[in-house]
């Protein structure tokens, strides 16, 4: 699940969310998506008998298809505005192209 998602159930948000949002930032500047991780004591349904425990985050590699930057470069020549849509973190749709070459 998002990370960000995740962290948001965390029983202590409060106390951890200022150093996990940084890691999740630090993960995105080098290219990685982040994978939320945590376990539920009680029921786990979500309600006020469950108590989430933030466990940590996984760093996951994303890179883009192949053939990315030879359809785009096909796109503009054609004279198709290209644009990008993410529900990624503005830092990883900024990453330099040449980071996948």
């Amino acid at each position: 699940m998002f990370a960000q998602v995740v962290l948001g159930l965390a029983h202590d948000y409060e106390e951890i969310h200022k150093s996990v949002e940084d890691r999740i930032l630090e993960y995105a500047s080098r290219g990685y998506r982040a994978l939320g991780i945590a376990v539920a004591e009680g029921d786990g349904t979500g309600g006020s008998d469950t108590k989430w425990e933030f466990v940590g985050l996984v760093p996951l590699f994303d890179p883009p298809r192949h053939d990315t930057k030879i359809t785009i470069e096909q796109a503009l020549e054609l004279g198709i505005s290209v644009k990008m849509i993410t529900g990624e973190l503005a830092i990883l749709a900024a990453i330099k192209p040449e980071m996948y070459q």
